[in-house]
């Protein structure tokens, strides 16, 4: 998706929600280029002002969600930081950092070809949190390399995101994942490791020479309850032989099949544990695996922790 061919005009005329976005279009914002993102669900529109440390400009539609009253915006990003939840801060700030520590020395330009997305909980005003995700679509430095402007969407993905191990996805200029970051797991860094690992084959996979490992994960992801998932029946539903199969894989990752089955089965069950609605027993019996026991073991011996002790530390 191009995103250098807009102006703050083409912004704001699709964006019709927004109709007090026109006036706030002719008083403030300065007509930097902005892109356009792909919507889904409700998203609403904001402009945070970094020399302020604000937000600038918020849509009418975040403002109902959550609540507040016309002056939440004078607060700055120190107020709304208070409505953040507790436990989101240090990670939404390591988030941010992390964000700029990869994209740093980036032109504005090159900065903006990049996509970021991540997620956080709010405080409503009646107590209750909704979890949001953000998506810079546009940002502007000054001079000497400073941020002044960032313009982007947020969507709420309560319905579909209710944990709070919150993350943050970047995608490089041709929609390929670059980096995926989890910052309340850096306590754990073999589970950092484990997950570089499956994104790096994520990465892989979206060559077209490697289209065939698309297949292998997909077949996985269908049968990730299956406790009959194994190597033959992968073989058998891509027709190939155990040989071929193991030859494909050592050319793309230093584990075998059989260990990839297992990674993918616990790096699922760590989502599903984040959500906290399922039992321990539960995850095991929807990852796939034979027992509760079975499972925390192979989850100790690859993460260095229990699967419960994981549960309490992303919350």
């Amino acid at each position: 998706m191009n995103r250098e061919n807009f102006d703050v005009r083409s912004f704001i005329a699709r964006q019709p929600i927004d109709k007090e976005l026109f006036r706030y279009e002719k008083s403030l914002y300065p007509a930097n280029k902005l892109g356009i993102s792909e919507k889904f669900g409700s998203v609403y529109t904001y402009i945070l002002d970094w020399h302020k440390a604000k937000y600038s400009f918020l849509s009418d539609g975040i403002k109902k969600l959550v609540g507040y009253e016309e002056d939440f915006l004078e607060t700055g990003l120190e107020g709304f930081f208070q409505v953040i939840h507790p436990e989101d801060h240090q990670p939404l700030q390591r988030i941010i950092a992390k964000w700029m520590e990869v994209l740093l020395g980036k032109s504005e330009v090159e900065f903006n070809r990049y996509t970021a997305n991540f997620n956080f909980r709010i405080r409503k005003s009646n107590g209750a949190y909704v979890n949001l995700l953000q998506q810079p679509v546009y940002v502007s430095f000054d001079k000497l390399g400073n941020l002044i402007y960032e313009a982007g969407f947020l969507t709420d993905i309560t319905r579909y995101k209710n944990d709070g191990n919150i993350s943050l996805l970047i995608l490089d200029p041709d929609q390929v994942p670059l980096l995926e970051y989890y910052p309340k797991e850096d306590f754990m860094p073999r589970i950092g490791s484990l997950r570089q690992k499956t994104f790096d084959l994520e990465r892989i996979s979206v060559s077209t020479e490697n289209g065939w490992y698309r297949n292998f994960q997909k077949i996985i992801y269908d049968n990730i309850d299956n406790q009959m998932l194994d190597v033959d029946l992968i073989c058998t539903e891509l027709n190939i032989s155990r040989s071929n199969l193991y030859r494909k894989i050592t050319r793309v990752s230093e584990s075998k099949p059989g260990s990839l089955i297992k990674i993918y089965r616990l790096i699922e069950a760590l989502g599903l544990l984040s959500t906290q609605d399922y039992s321990v027993s539960e995850v095991a019996w929807k990852t796939g695996f034979k027992s509760h026991s079975y499972f925390s073991n192979c989850f100790r011996e690859q993460f260095g922790c229990a699967p419960s002790q994981y549960r309490v530390q992303v919350k």
